[in-house]
């Protein structure tokens, strides 16, 4: 994958969840677990592929992933959402940096 797409995997998805945190229109958050479900999956796996292991970026992205499924909704309060989106926004910054980190220097 080209590093701007990784990225913008990464990015892309995290702006949305902090975005999230504000009012918006009924069909955004209807929206959102579908992209948000989608890019922490398709991410776990590439990390999964990259390191060949297990990890805590794999495991924190694949709970992301589960929690934010559009088929089997998980009914949560807002608060609690509130802190899911924060949650998993910097999950999605840190795996970021810790793979530009391990691309550049090994």
């Amino acid at each position: 994958m080209k590093r701007g797409a990784y990225i913008a995997l990464h990015i892309g998805p995290a702006v949305l969840l902090v975005a999230a945190l504000g009012p918006w229109p009924y069909w955004y958050y209807l929206l959102l677990p579908y992209v948000i479900c989608i890019s922490a999956a398709w991410l776990a796996v590439m990390d999964y592929q990259q390191r060949g292991t297990v990890g805590p970026w794999v495991i924190a992205l694949g709970i992301g992933a589960i929690l934010f499924n559009p088929v089997i909704p998980i009914p949560l309060t807002r608060e609690i959402w509130f802190l899911l989106n924060l949650g998993l926004a910097a999950v999605l910054a840190i795996d970021l940096r810790a793979t530009w980190d391990r691309q550049l220097y090994g």
